[in-house]
């Protein structure tokens, strides 16, 4: 409790110089920008003319994204949830058998960048997969999805528990294969262990996996979250990912991105109560302790000033716009004005920074010249930063129309450079002095599935919606007894206006897990902000 106090002791004083950080002392050490353009209204109708509406990322996710994680290697073969953690950029499954230098370039690079380790099989991956089916379905309606989502929480979860432990909630970050154990991993990794079940619940109520998002959040609180260290701790005790004293952002910010704020208003209303307050609790603390004031960063680590620098792991446009705008979605959520304003104006600053006007598309980060006397703007594009960068700018357009001018454009180097046209996805890196992807990172690895490629395609599917001035429709599973209480639908982390009439019920679907009739369930949302 005294914890507590003393945080929303500092968050309050902080507010009170809000305006001074943000308009003064954030520029400070950064790159000169130009001042925010204000749009014309025909200049604003020519925008809204190139934004693609809302049909264009159906196609996107159905035509671009999905086929590469319909595969039968993908969706775990005579194992149905059985979802392997690497593929090669064909979507084949790795064998292992073979000497490194035999494998494809995509994998000898993924191993030496350390974004594959053949013997770890990770419980996020599988998770992420699940997510992204579901959201597939979500913006589709094709039940296809819903079973693959499906097949994923029974495997995972449910019917063979091999990362859940259904009596505690306990997870495991991953399976290593040469040691023929489980292994806890980090606190981030249980957040991404949990965004599947959490997102497969929010599309259909399915009875069964309540008890595991209950469990499994309330026990990485128990396990991981220490009030005197004042945050999550990454790790219990010193392992190979790394040790208890680490105060790493993505700790505490992925509680919320990864399955907390995406869920919790369909939660039970007990649960949804204490869920909204931890929610608002870890917005206070990563302001508090990992913003950098006079740069107007949110740094990677706290703690040791060593670690506050540009080029830092996790200090990049990509955190740092994701930290504003979920303190932006989290202030207006839970009536947290001040928040809010924080969360949109340091957004709508980094988007400024970040956007490149000469490829119509975002740059990645920040990092010191040679002789450390200025900062120089890194110029690669990183399949999840470009992904948040236009989320984060069409949600600044819903208020603010002169941001048009960018999501206008950046969706044309999404589209034409960024996906893969022959097997389907993104690709992880575009460098800017080539005009074709980096080969040397694969598609699938233990931190890209299908998470952020998928979640894009929602949040400018919604976004795109409500800046054309017209409807966005979700497709839900409800049971029939109930399914017509408008209350319980939502367009992601975001609200939105339903009425009676906009909540059409459709063919009785049938979830191997329940044991009462449910149906398919089309909501239209209206005024999405």
């Amino acid at each position: 409790m005294k914890q507590l106090l003393k945080l929303k002791h500092v968050y309050c004083c902080v507010l009170i110089t809000l305006c001074l950080f943000l308009s003064t002392q954030a520029i400070a050490q950064l790159p000169s920008t130009p001042p925010s353009k204000i749009l014309s209204q025909n200049q604003i109708e020519s925008a809204l003319l190139d934004l693609p509406k809302g049909e264009r990322w159906i196609k996107h996710i159905k035509d671009d994204l999905m086929p590469f994680w319909e595969m039968e290697t993908a969706l775990g073969g005579t194992e149905r949830g059985n979802f392997p953690s690497y593929r090669d950029n064909k979507g084949q499954l790795i064998d292992w058998s073979k000497p490194m230098n035999q494998q494809p370039q995509e994998i000898q690079g993924g191993v030496y960048l350390k974004l594959i380790f053949p013997e770890r099989e990770y419980l996020r991956t599988r998770s992420r997969q699940i997510l992204g089916y579901s959201i597939a379905y979500l913006l589709t309606g094709e039940e296809k999805y819903l079973d693959y989502a499906y097949a994923g929480i029974n495997y995972n979860f449910i019917q063979k528990g091999h990362y859940y432990n259904e009596e505690d909630g306990t997870l495991t970050a991953y399976y290593d294969t040469k040691t023929k154990k489980y292994v806890a991993g980090t606190s981030q990794d249980w957040a991404y262990g949990l965004c599947g079940p959490a997102f497969y619940y929010y599309v259909t109520k399915d009875e069964r996996v309540l008890p595991i998002l209950i469990k499994s959040q309330k026990k990485v609180f128990d396990v991981f979250f220490d009030p005197s260290f004042g945050m999550f701790r990454w790790v219990t005790k010193p392992t190979d990912d790394g040790t208890p004293d680490q105060r790493e952002i993505v700790s505490n910010l992925d509680q919320v991105y990864g399955y907390m704020l995406m869920v919790y208003r369909s939660l039970p209303p007990a649960e949804q109560e204490i869920w909204k307050k931890q929610i608002h609790d870890l917005a206070i603390i990563l302001y508090k302790e990992f913003y950098g004031s006079r740069e107007g960063f949110f740094w990677g680590q706290a703690g040791k000033s060593t670690s506050k620098f540009y080029g830092a792991e996790h200090t990049d446009f990509g955190h740092s716009t994701k930290t504003f705008w979920l303190l932006m979605q989290i202030g207006r959520l839970t009536g947290d004005v001040a928040l809010e304003q924080i969360g949109r104006e340091g957004a709508a600053r980094l988007v400024d920074l970040a956007y490149d006007p000469n490829n119509e598309t975002w740059n990645q980060k920040l990092l010191p010249s040679e002789d450390e006397s200025k900062l120089e703007i890194v110029h690669d594009r990183e399949w999840w930063c470009l992904a948040i960068m236009d989320q984060t700018t069409a949600t600044l357009s819903l208020h603010n129309p002169d941001y048009l001018r960018y999501i206008s454009k950046t969706h044309k180097f999404w589209f034409n450079r960024m996906v893969d046209k022959e097997y389907g996805e993104m690709w992880h890196l575009l460098k800017p002095s080539k005009k074709e992807p980096d080969m040397g990172f694969p598609k699938s690895h233990s931190w890209k599935t299908c998470f952020h490629s998928t979640e894009h395609a929602l949040v400018m599917y919604l976004l795109s919606q409500q800046l054309h001035g017209e409807k966005a429709t979700l497709n839900f599973v409800r049971p029939e007894s109930n399914y017509k209480d408008t209350k319980q639908y939502y367009p992601y982390i975001f609200e939105g206006e339903v009425k009676p009439e906009d909540v059409v019920g459709d063919k009785e679907i049938s979830l191997p897990s329940s044991n009462e009739k449910r149906i398919k369930v089309k909501v239209s949302f209206g005024h999405i902000r």
